[in-house]
């Protein structure tokens, strides 16, 4: 009879069984804590609205009543909740392929300024559907805004994107490149698009840099400014505090050498004017905006430019409703710069808040787009609807 096999003997395992049994611990004590960070973070953010500050109106209470997206939960991806990461994937993620036709408007001075027109959806639009203009960030083009275009021309839109002078990959006619906040070009586009289409309201959406031309806008030109609502994403507010404080070096070197790169493109033409070679030397702002905007408008320092430039100049001229969309951890135009009690005072303006989203981002958990874009158009829509209904 044989020997039965000691109690040491049925225990024992192979290394490559014990190695197998315990990854599968391993995996399985990650799967399970990663499941109770999703509860967690989910009960965490259920009921996390974003916060709205106006003043009561009729125009609120029509955009607050009817628009869900301003009474709904924002929620980004949970691996989304650092401000720095959620900027910078908001930046590289891959945007829709849209199709744009480009047409140049000379300025009076003989500057020219790119017009790039959405050809999807043309025809489905009419003499009366609404001209959406859209104003890119700092050294952004239309490829770069192309989410909120898709949405707009969806929504029945005749869509638009400002190119400022050299901007987009556009050719500079005259050796001067447009200010932060002069709205002089922006007038000679707006009155263009009003007579070439006289039956059609015309809006604006402003990102980032883009917000603070739309606001300069509507504060220098007020009741004249010809458009019937606009919005600003991200926006600076004001200017001076946010180029007189210091800005975090990583987002300072993107900044100016996206400004670089314009400057290099259009090297041969910018050159006749200013000093290329120290412009490019440039550590910062203030280097930067000395030796180039300083000497196309003739200020005699940066600081005299962002005075005159300052978005916010005149807020008390802006006529049209106006809504603001700000992540609370913006980590370029941060928190403290916001003036909520415009908001509060204003029975035109809207804010909205929330504490994640970084720059530009926005980024939503179920789509992987921006929300930011979606209640844009929300906003827009309900802003129409209601301008009608009077």
């Amino acid at each position: 009879m044989p020997e039965l096999a000691s109690v040491k003997d049925l225990t024992t395992r192979s290394p490559t069984t014990q190695l197998m049994l315990e990854t599968m611990y391993v995996v399985a004590v990650g799967v399970i804590a990663i499941f109770v960070f999703v509860v967690w973070y989910y009960r965490r953010n259920k009921h996390r609205l974003p916060d709205l500050y106006y003043r009561d109106s009729d125009l609120h209470q029509h955009i607050i009543g009817t628009k869900p997206g301003f009474t709904s939960p924002y929620r980004p991806p949970f691996w989304l909740q650092n401000n720095h990461l959620h900027t910078f994937f908001a930046s590289l993620i891959p945007k829709v392929k849209l199709c744009f036709k480009r047409e140049y408007i000379t300025m009076d001075d003989g500057g020219a300024v790119a017009l790039d027109w959405v050809q999807d959806k043309l025809e489905s639009l009419t003499d009366t559907s609404p001209i959406f203009l859209v104003l890119p960030s700092l050294s952004a083009s239309a490829d770069d805004m192309a989410e909120l275009c898709d949405i707009a021309s969806k929504r029945g839109y005749r869509v638009v994107v400002f190119n400022k002078r050299g901007h987009g990959d556009s050719v500079l006619a005259t050796p001067k490149l447009q200010g932060f906040g002069d709205a002089k070009d922006m007038r000679s586009c707006v009155e263009y698009l009003h007579d070439e289409h006289p039956a059609a309201k015309i809006v604006a959406v402003g990102s980032s840099a883009g917000s603070g031309l739309l606001m300069s806008y509507l504060t220098e030109y007020g009741a004249e400014c010809i458009l019937a609502t606009a919005v600003c994403l991200c926006p600076g507010y004001d200017s001076v505090d946010f180029f007189t404080n210091p800005i975090n070096n990583v987002y300072r070197y993107i900044l100016l050498s996206s400004l670089k790169k314009i400057l290099k493109k259009h090297a041969k033409m910018l050159c006749q004017l200013i000093d290329l070679r120290a412009a490019l030397r440039a550590t910062n702002f203030h280097e930067f905006d000395r030796h180039v905007y300083c000497k196309f408008y003739g200020y005699k320092d940066s600081l005299e430019y962002w005075q005159h430039q300052n978005p916010m100049r005149n807020v008390g001229n802006v006529s049209p409703p106006v809504m603001c969309v700000t992540s609370l951890d913006d980590p370029i135009f941060m928190a403290r710069y916001v003036p909520f009690n415009i908001f509060r005072e204003n029975s035109n303006w809207l804010l909205v808040t929330t504490n994640k989203g970084g720059h530009c981002g926005f980024i939503e958990e179920s789509t992987l787009k921006p929300w930011s874009d979606r209640l844009a158009l929300d906003y827009i829509d309900a802003v129409l609807e209601f301008q009608t209904r009077k």
